[in-house]
């Protein structure tokens, strides 16, 4: 915790989730800053105020990191509030830039796609596997490399291994960029049955119809947690592209974007499967869905 001049006081209701792991912005605030600090600048980073929580008295208090005074814009002379909003209105947009940037090159197709896409992204946060950070552009690589390895569209491979075996009712679909490679990070798009088989392909360890669709082995690591809570800095644990709960009992969800999410028990055979539409991506009814997850388990007991 900085030493920097008091902000604001406010109530900890009403606060936002961060990203598609539900971690409240509070918690995630050194990740933030850190972000910005390394890819935009020290101006960037000193935009979000450090969040000091007080869960007894269900307060936040904010606190300016950089230190010195702080002073409201509104009280400011007319020149230098308008100085300094012009100033805040930049420094907001570079921010929304570059959170647009990896969907521009992919989803809207503004770049070669490929390896092209991928370059925008060049800076190294950490050697590989000593910090945790959630970023799409990570899974898009991951599907470049993945469809080097195989030799060709990762809809078709998923599609005979995985699909029509464990007996899809419907076609799947996955967006593209401009190359053909499969976004990866997202679109993928499927029936909520279809979804339900997916889940239970996953909760029986990878058999479907009397066959081993997936390797067991392979299962147990995509859901366990490599990074635990502790080092993500959230609620889960993070194993490969899986959601880890903490309750280390083989538990785990598929997380989309707004209200997506295939939650996972394999020791219960239990699989509950939602789809939303929600406006936005930190709308707060997915606590909601997890209430109604860890009733369902607790119903069902062991």
């Amino acid at each position: 915790m900085s030493q920097g001049a008091p902000i604001a006081t406010t109530a900890n209701t009403g606060l936002q989730a961060l990203g598609t792991g539900g971690q409240l912005a509070i918690h995630a605030w050194d990740q933030v800053a850190s972000y910005l600090r390394r890819t935009r600048g020290e101006a960037h980073a000193a935009l979000f105020a450090e969040p000091n929580p007080d869960p007894d008295r269900g307060i936040v208090d904010w606190y300016d990191a950089q230190g010195g005074e702080a002073t409201p814009i509104a009280q400011l002379p007319a020149p230098q509030a308008e100085a300094a909003n012009a100033e805040l209105a930049r420094l907001v947009a570079d921010i929304e830039a570059d959170a647009a940037r990896l969907a521009r090159a992919t989803f809207y197709g503004q770049s070669p796609g490929g390896a092209a896409a991928a370059r925008l992204f060049d800076r190294r946060g950490a050697e590989p596997g000593r910090r945790w950070y959630y970023a799409s552009a990570e899974t898009y690589v991951l599907a470049l490399v993945l469809r080097a390895a195989i030799g060709g569209p990762i809809s078709d491979y998923l599609s005979e291994h995985v699909w029509q075996p464990m007996g899809a009712e419907a076609d799947a679909s996955w967006l593209v960029e401009a190359t053909g490679t499969e976004i990866g990070y997202m679109g993928f798009n499927a029936v909520l049955r279809d979804y339900a088989r997916l889940g239970l392909l996953l909760a029986d360890g990878g058999r479907a119809g009397g066959r081993q669709l997936v390797p067991s082995a392979w299962l147990r690591e995509m859901a366990r947690a490599h990074f635990t809570g502790v080092r993500t800095g959230r609620w889960w644990g993070y194993g490969f592209q899986t959601w880890v709960f903490p309750d280390d009992d083989g538990s785990f969800a598929l997380l989309g974007v707004r209200g997506q999410s295939i939650f996972v028990d394999p020791a219960r055979r239990l699989v509950l499967v939602h789809t939303a539409v929600r406006p936005d991506a930190r709308d707060p009814g997915g606590a909601d869905t997890m209430a109604l997850w860890r009733g369902l388990r607790a119903s069902l007991g062991r």
